[in-house]
């Protein structure tokens, strides 16, 4: 199977989608590595840094601005439920940023403690992998006692 950007003829975009995730998987799998897989961090329907920063120079509430939880989930259904299959497999391991950023399961927060945790509309910015990293920290230290 050749990688390429579009589907095949007579191939939906979403079976497409799925077939090449699998086989990206299938071939990092074949050198005899592990695979982490990340999941989409919530993308936002405005522009975080630059909204929250209009807010805060008018005075205004930035706190509990962005996407639903719901939303969020419904949004990303197909990809997270692929990417959920593939971890049923040994060595491929998931890392979500979800409950992390959707912490109440209410909204997908964009700031914290008056920072914007994106960049843009779906890239987290610094504060937000900094946010992220005690995570990060707790997957990498279970990767390394599941190796020795």
């Amino acid at each position: 199977m050749t990688l390429a950007f579009h589907p095949p003829k007579g191939v939906s975009l979403k079976d497409y989608y799925r077939q090449v995730i699998e086989k990206s998987v299938e071939m990092i799998r074949a050198t005899g590595a592990r695979v982490w897989l990340v999941k989409q961090v919530p993308t936002q329907s405005f522009e975080p840094t630059k909204d929250l920063a209009v807010l805060a120079m008018k005075g205004e509430n930035t706190v509990g601005l962005g996407k639903s939880y719901e939303e969020h989930l419904k949004e990303l259904a197909y990809t997270n439920s692929i990417l959920d299959k593939l971890a049923e497999q040994d060595g491929i391991y998931i890392i979500d940023p979800v409950p992390i950023l959707c912490a109440d399961h209410k909204v997908c927060r964009t700031e914290h403690d008056g920072w914007s945790l994106y960049r843009d509309d779906n890239h987290v910015s610094t504060k937000g992998a900094l946010l992220l990293k005690p995570m990060m920290k707790a997957f990498i230290e279970k990767m390394k006692e599941k190796q020795e």
